[in-house]
């Protein structure tokens, strides 16, 4: 490593270092009984933890399988926007792969996709790409109307705003939004192509919107939880500010074995801490929300999922529901676009660097996304009976395949695809990537064993589904649409080179595209409904809409896991579940049967 960015990182340890010192309780010393124990420290745990403990007479602990973010030596790489592609696989990361897969991942190493899940403090709003996405109001609306009552986009829009602080100036009086909630919300600023990306968008008849505004289909400038240049995520907003309360009590590097339950109630959990086992008692309830992956692993070990693999396991059944089926994760494929106008180079990030101005500003490409502007949300048929869009293209101002980042992106065979990356190497262009925002194939997570620190397999499924395929190569004809814009055709804009590994298909047609998606298809990092939210006499759900796990008392889960129908992107989605599972739970606590 050069002696400049050693220097820099160095700098930046130190101040975070003199920020603030935040103590993590450790077993010894914490309470034998709460009134609550909440199991995760992500998006929805903070929330919760925070939450429940602004009333003074409710004992909280917050238990976390990582270790704190702050003793971690990946704290600057957490901190700098720019940098999140460097915590995948890295040490702050789960580093949990899918099983190989039958119909997508030609070009990675055993056809198995990296699954990241951050493995510290604050979770995988720690290590993600920082987005804030509500989703199409519609999709709350199908929950609702799919037996999740409760849920409806009116009913749930005060808890997206009861956390929010808008940052962007057109709203800051809107209906939609709030500012002075603990998650920052806030707008990159614009590069000379963002208006080539709105032009484009609405040279095809979409107009611009603002995001996260109730209306859906449109292109709009994406929101991000990036304050004063660095990653802004609910641990800092919600739990940092609490800590000094003395009925919340955090405890990390505690991996949760299972939750103690007698007569069908919750009674408390065991875990694991540096190799001795602990046991915490509650009074009142048991919150998971260690996500999609964690919280049904832990469901499992405690007697709550399927038959079948709980005899496997040889673990006594408590609840025989169907936890860790119907998961959910949005297919997404890049489409290369070479133009002639001046775009991001990796060494333009590595140039602010050297020059110290992120250091001392907090400014720069490296407080940005690298380059990710926009987003044009689309419905394939417009004539779709179904409210809420299916297609979403990003645009992103570089070419990240010929980023020496993708070495830290984890599994794909560099060997098998270097020449097609190569082509593009030096040159301009813009990354358009296309996501299906509700894939038909579902998939499933697989405990193997009863203790927590062995992975689960993990099989998204993806592309299992024909359907799904279908809409991808709609989203890539509408891709190709926009670049025979005049905005497009402004800057000379051509699609990258072809992909010889498919040139056996006629050139363009939609089998050649269906070889190139099986190929280069990515998971959207957004996986959910390992634990479906639903009516509690549907025989597809874990929780009902009360977020109570079926056939047990004084236990819920609340995170990711538990969204019935994917949205755009679910980080917002999970916080605003948190805030309302807080609602819940202190309805019932004040509202005792």
């Amino acid at each position: 490593m050069k002696k400049s960015s050693v220097c820099f990182i160095s700098l930046l340890v130190l101040v975070n270092v003199f920020r603030g010192l935040h103590s993590f309780e450790c077993p010894e010393y914490m309470r034998r009984r709460y009134d609550y124990i909440v199991v995760g420290s992500g998006s929805a745990g903070t929330v919760l933890a925070a939450r429940l403990s602004e009333n003074p007479d409710h004992r909280v602990l917050l238990v976390e399988a990582g270790e704190s973010d702050r003793e971690r030596k990946e704290t600057p790489y957490i901190d700098i926007p720019a940098l999140y592609p460097l915590l995948v696989n890295s040490s702050v990361d789960w580093g949990y792969y899918s099983v190989p897969q039958r119909h997508a991942g030609y070009a990675f190493n055993n056809r198995q996709f990296p699954l990241p899940q951050g493995k510290v403090s604050g979770g995988t709003f720690s290590i993600n790409k920082m987005i804030y996405q509500r989703g199409s109001r519609h999709i709350y609306d199908y929950w609702a109307s799919s037996g999740a009552s409760g849920w409806s986009f009116r009913e749930i829009l005060k808890y997206f705003r009861r956390s929010e602080d808008i940052a962007v100036p057109e709203l800051a009086r809107s209906t939609y939004h709030e500012q002075c909630g603990q998650l920052r919300v806030s707008r990159l600023p614009p590069s000379p192509l963002l208006k080539l990306y709105l032009k484009a968008a609405n040279g095809l008849g979409y107009r611009t919107i603002n995001c996260n505004e109730g209306t859906d289909i449109g292109v709009c400038r994406i929101h991000t939880n990036i304050k004063f240049g660095e990653r802004w995520n609910t641990l800092k907003g919600f739990i940092r500010p609490a800590l000094g309360r003395r009925n919340l009590d955090m405890v990390t590097d505690a991996h949760v074995s299972k939750v103690l339950i007698s007569n069908r109630k919750a009674q408390g959990i065991e875990f694991i801490h540096r190799g001795i086992s602990f046991s915490v008692q509650t009074d009142k309830e048991v919150i998971l929300a260690a996500g999609t992956y964690g919280s049904p692993a832990i469901l499992i070990r405690s007697g709550i999922g399927p038959a079948e693999l709980l005899q496997k396991l040889q673990i006594p059944p408590i609840s025989l529901i169907p936890v860790g089926e119907s998961l959910q994760d949005h297919p997404t494929v890049n489409i290369r676009v070479l133009v002639k106008v001046p775009t991001i180079k990796p060494h333009a990030i590595a140039d602010q660097v050297k020059n110290n101005q992120y250091l001392f500003q907090r400014t720069g490409l490296l407080a940005e996304l690298r380059g990710t502007e926009a987003l044009l949300t689309l419905q394939s048929n417009p004539n779709s009976i179904i409210a809420y869009p299916d297609l979403q293209i990003t645009f992103t101002s570089s070419l990240g395949d010929h980023d020496p980042m993708i070495d830290y992106v984890g599994n794909k065979n560099l060997t098998f695809i270097k020449s097609w990356y190569s082509i593009a190497r030096g040159r301009d262009g813009v990354t358009l990537n296309i996501k299906l925002l509700h894939p038909a194939s579902r998939g499933k997570m697989i405990l193997n064993s009863v203790d927590p620190k062995v992975s689960p397999s993990i099989d998204p499924a993806y592309l299992s589904s024909p359907e799904d395929v279908k809409l991808l190569i709609k989203g890539i004809r509408k891709a190709q649409e926009l670049l025979k814009t005049p905005a497009f055709r402004d800057v000379r804009a051509s699609l990258g080179p072809s992909f010889s590994g498919c040139l056996h298909f006629v050139q363009d047609s939609d089998a050649y595209w269906e070889c190139y998606i099986r190929h280069f298809m990515e998971p959207g990092h957004n996986p959910v409904s390992t634990n479906k939210m639903g009516s509690v006499n549907d025989g597809s759900t874990v929780v009902g809409p009360n977020l109570k796990v079926k056939g047990v008392s004084g236990l819920r889960v609340a995170d990711a896991s538990i969204i019935p129908e994917i949205t755009d992107y679910t980080n917002a989605a999970t916080i605003m579940i948190a805030e309302k599972a807080a609602d819940l739970i202190r309805s019932d606590a004040n509202n005792p049967l």
